[in-house]
């Protein structure tokens, strides 16, 4: 399968995605809460929905998760995916996953989360196109 990257991402995308990140890496619980949508929408390795923001922020209490961000692959002007290497106080060595971020405004709207930046990727080109007819955007 192609991707379709369209290389839209803005300077607000990027610095939400960043800020997330450092509240996250941080376990800064306002910090986090003031990066994401209320729900948000989330998937992992337990399953994917809406959760409220405190369950998001509950969540980086109680896993300790620690990202390092090391690619951003830009897929469409609210679509990003970062490759991360991802720690945990019980888990050291770590794992590398990836995360596909839509945002909405200066929030981020939905952290999909991936064991490979290839499923990541098909997931954000496919958002990206929707988002993009949505908006009336040619993709």
């Amino acid at each position: 399968m192609r991707f379709a990257y369209i290389g839209l991402m803005d300077v607000e995308e990027d610095g939400v995605v960043r800020r997330w990140h450092a509240a996250v890496n941080a376990g800064n619980t306002a910090a986090a809460m003031r990066t994401v949508t209320d729900p948000v929408v989330v998937s992992g390795p337990r399953g994917a929905g809406r959760v409220p923001a405190e369950e998001f922020v509950a969540w980086i209490e109680r896993s300790r998760i620690s990202m390092d961000a090391r690619r951003w692959h830009p897929v469409g002007a609210r679509v990003t995916v970062v490759e991360q290497h991802a720690t945990w106080p019980e888990d050291p060595e770590g794992a590398e996953i990836a995360t596909c971020f839509v945002t909405a405004g200066e929030r981020v709207c939905a952290a999909l989360r991936y064991p490979s930046a290839q499923e990541a990727l098909q997931v954000a080109s496919a958002l990206a196109e929707v988002l993009a007819l949505e908006s009336g955007l040619r993709p």
